[in-house]
């Protein structure tokens, strides 16, 4: 939600990547998806430890589910496989010692020399050549455009100022994204928490951090809460690097606050519940934990302003703001839809709380969202600096001892969209 150019940055659903792939602008190496382990134990019976056999739930402890941490850093490694991106640490590679494979070291049905990257999120808009050229000169994957070294100046330094073969279009932007308990040594510095170690991701290059797995609730009814997560985005982008066009500033690097819940976003009213809302950047009484629509009277930027036929496929123009369609509800219930006023519909627009989707029990689809807000850093520009921001992770849960007619079994470690995968998306053509 930054007050120059606020509006909604998301995945293309698979609808939209198979007209882009079919249109030329895309490749089938841009469908990758993020798979992450997650582990459900609704009655609250089963020991859950992590991959160094540290018990990270007990029977009738209260925790029911169970995130394992996402450790992506910044490495000198390039792939041959084309749906691994280079520079990226891996989350899980089973061609690694006992011990040291990653978040699915104990899944069923795992793919022989199955490797899986890190969470590294392209970001079109902060790409070069930025954020206000128009969207013709854009570009909207990471085929188009050049993947550089995050950790060599050069390839920082030709973020802000194109790449060396003008016959490129651009030089990709990601942000490499950390999530994991917020009292993780790895996502604190010594002054702020004893134990912590905090590193550059350049200075450690290719070192682990020390990350602890993320512990919440689930239930029957599909509800799921993960509380007191640290999320850790880092990387250069078009403003953050040594030649970009608001001077040399470093690469962003940032840790948020937040909890991710497939409820709606809003303050606590029991003390005994977890805080939906824990990052205190976020100021409650101007209602900065909600989204503005229209409502001129709030602080928050409008995000129906720049989000409404602002799209163009295939000759006709579609709203960005329908990412977030399913999800956007007047009350705290979660049962109003909300969203913005234009032709074909009768909202109203104003402001609107933002909820997840609780897991459904057939298909496996869900949604989890949180909000937190940038701090007051002289290391980020106006791109980032107060801004608030609303993170979605759509997807579905599979199971790994399933049937691969459905997708599931080994299909779980699918590297690109797969039906079912296409199915928990959102897109803005329907």
């Amino acid at each position: 939600m930054n007050p120059q150019f606020p509006g909604n940055s998301a995945v293309a659903s698979k609808e939209e990547m198979d007209i882009q792939i079919a249109d030329g602008k895309a490749k089938e190496e841009d469908r990758f998806i993020m798979p992450s382990a997650l582990i459900l134990d609704p009655f609250d019976e089963e020991t859950i430890k992590d991959e160094a056999g540290n018990i990270l739930t007990a029977p009738s402890d209260g925790v029911t589910g169970v995130y394992r941490k996402i450790d992506t850093h910044a490495v000198g490694t390039t792939y041959d496989n084309p749906f691994l991106p280079d520079y990226t640490s891996l989350l899980f590679d089973s061609t690694a010692k006992a011990g040291e494979q990653g978040m699915f070291f104990d899944y069923p049905n795992l793919p022989d020399d199955l490797k899986i990257a890190g969470l590294r999120v392209f970001t079109a808009a902060l790409s070069y050549p930025g954020p206000l050229v128009s969207p013709q000169d854009r570009f909207d994957n990471v085929s188009q455009c050049e993947q550089v070294d995050p950790c060599n100046e050069e390839g920082q330094r030709r973020l802000g100022e194109g790449p060396k073969d003008k016959s490129k279009k651009g030089v990709c932007a990601f942000f490499y994204a950390s999530g994991a308990s917020w009292d993780s040594p790895s996502m604190h510095k010594p002054s702020e928490m004893e134990g912590g170690e905090l590193k550059d991701y350049c200075k450690s290059k290719g070192e682990a951090q020390k990350l602890n797995d993320i512990t919440g609730t689930y239930d029957l009814s599909g509800e799921m809460t993960y509380g007191n997560v640290g999320l850790r985005f880092w990387g250069p982008t078009y403003f953050h690097n040594p030649a970009g066009p608001l001077g040399s500033v470093p690469p962003l690097d940032e840790i948020l606050h937040l909890t991710f819940t497939t409820g709606v976003l809003q303050p606590s009213k029991d003390e005994s519940a977890s805080d939906l809302i824990p990052d205190k950047r976020i100021n409650i009484s101007k209602l900065e934990h909600k989204i503005n629509l229209t409502d001129t009277t709030l602080e928050m930027p409008r995000l129906c302003d720049n989000s409404v036929k602002n799209r163009l496929i295939r000759g006709e123009y579609y709203s960005t703001w329908k990412y977030l369609a399913p999800l956007l509800v007047k009350d705290e219930e979660g049962k109003i839809p909300a969203g913005c006023p234009e032709a074909g519909n009768s909202f109203t627009g104003g402001s609107a709380f933002i909820r997840g989707r609780p897991l459904d029990q057939e298909t496996g689809i869900m949604t989890l969202v949180g909000g937190a807000k940038f701090s007051s850093s002289d290391n980020l520009t106006f791109a980032f600096k107060d801004v608030i921001l609303f993170i979605v992770f759509n997807g579905w849960v599979c199971d790994p001892a399933g049937s691969e007619s459905e997708f599931e079994g080994a299909r779980c470690f699918d590297r690109e969209y797969n039906d079912r995968d296409g199915a928990s998306g959102i897109t803005i053509m329907k």
